[in-house]
């Protein structure tokens, strides 16, 4: 017999399997390496991005560094595997705070690549102040994900992200009707496929939706759309270095 109790903050469901010896060891085994890879290819492709900024000195790639690692964190919450770092086991009563770090930090760091990627298209607009208040509630939600329990934190949390990707796809759609911009494109892509991941991933957790859950997840959305932001500060590039 197997007793459970669990409390949750925020949608959760619990599922239980009963698992052969040989069978979980297996799996135990394919989910290591599964997470190891993902974590040593991204921390070492954030770290290139760094070392390429620092000698460059392209500010923006020490954003897309740390927005590459942030991005990382949220696939890691999704995979179940942010409780270890670096093949370390993070202490219990560190979890929670650093997945509220990790979400706030990639809010932040997407509004900031954003708007420095979009300078230039945005001073164009007479609609970019609605940036500010947007910067903002990124700052509010990183204040929040110190101060805040994890209860509070998350209708923050839902609060901010729906009002900055409202506002950031808005300002997106003005300038790929002003300018056509192909690195709009890629950064819109980039941004959607997070959003929609995320946002299956809650339904999924939810109402019990199990339909594209083993494709479709923060974990396969991080590996994309870090491809597609990529390929937007590629254009970006391209487009300074042709001017």
């Amino acid at each position: 017999s197997l007793l459970c109790e669990t409390r949750s903050e925020g949608p959760a469901r619990i599922r239980v399997e009963r698992w052969d010896t040989a069978d979980f060891a297996t799996a135990v085994a394919a989910f290591h390496r599964s997470s190891g890879l993902l974590e040593g290819g991204t921390l070492i492709l954030a770290a290139f991005v760094f070392l390429v900024a620092l000698v460059n000195r392209e500010w923006i790639y020490v954003l897309f560094a740390g927005w590459l690692v942030a991005n990382f964190q949220l696939a890691a919450i999704s995979a179940g595997f942010d409780w270890t770092w670096f093949g370390r086991v993070v202490p219990e009563s560190l979890i929670l705070p650093m997945r509220k770090a990790g979400i706030a930090a990639y809010c932040l760091l997407t509004i900031a690549l954003f708007g420095r990627l979009f300078d230039a298209d945005l001073k164009q607009l007479r609609e970019r102040w609605m940036l500010v208040p947007v910067q903002w509630s990124g700052v509010l939600l990183m204040v929040s994900a110190f101060v805040a329990p994890f209860a509070i934190f998350l209708p923050i949390m839902w609060a901010s992200v729906a009002f900055g990707v409202t506002v950031i796809a808005f300002l997106l759609i003005r300038i790929l009707r002003t300018a056509r911009s192909a690195v709009a494109m890629w950064y819109g892509a980039s941004l959607a496929l997070t959003l929609v991941s995320g946002l299956y991933e809650v339904l999924a957790a939810a109402f019990g939706i199990k339909v594209l859950i083993g494709a479709v997840n923060s974990v396969t959305a991080a590996l994309a759309s870090s491809l597609l932001a990529a390929l937007a500060i590629a254009a970006q590039f391209r487009a300074e270095r042709d001017k």
